[in-house]
């Protein structure tokens, strides 16, 4: 049995497994949050007359909310102040939005790709970049004032 640095410990943890470990927690919230998100536009559009954008938009403000909530207390684990964190995780959100719009413009109309595939380059680089920002700046132990 490999036994680690500390009595007790069967096996040390190496350094960059609490990245991963915190990117599969990403990855997991991520999933959560769009299935979220399906369910209530779906129940939305399906059940009320508000029509599909506006389930969408409800949809996308519940998802949202969900989705902060969730990765400031499981995947980044509170450690930055919401003072600090919420302006920053809405912005980060707020330039995700508009760089999918823009990938997706360019995938479909510049480089004639098909919409799915365009929205895939686009979800890929908003879900590397959101991860590279909410690790390094919304919920970055840097903002560790925690006040609220």
């Amino acid at each position: 049995m490999l036994r680690g640095k500390k009595r007790g410990q069967i096996l040390s943890v190496p350094k960059n497994f609490g990245q991963l470990h915190q990117f599969a927690r990403f990855g997991f919230v991520g999933v959560i949050t769009a299935a979220i998100y399906l369910m209530v536009g779906g129940l939305l559009s399906k059940n009320t007359s508000i029509g599909a954008v506006n389930s969408a938009n409800i949809a996308f403000v519940v998802a949202i909310i969900i989705n902060y909530t969730f990765h400031f207390i499981f995947t980044f684990q509170k450690q930055a102040a919401h003072l600090h964190s919420i302006p920053r995780f809405v912005a980060t959100t707020a330039v995700g939005f508009v760089v999918n719009s823009l990938v997706v413009w360019v995938g479909t109309s510049l480089f004639e790709f098909g919409q799915g595939v365009a929205q895939i380059f686009a979800m890929l680089i908003v879900i590397a970049s959101n991860y590279i920002l909410f690790s390094f700046w919304v919920f970055s132990a840097a903002n560790n004032k925690r006040k609220i």
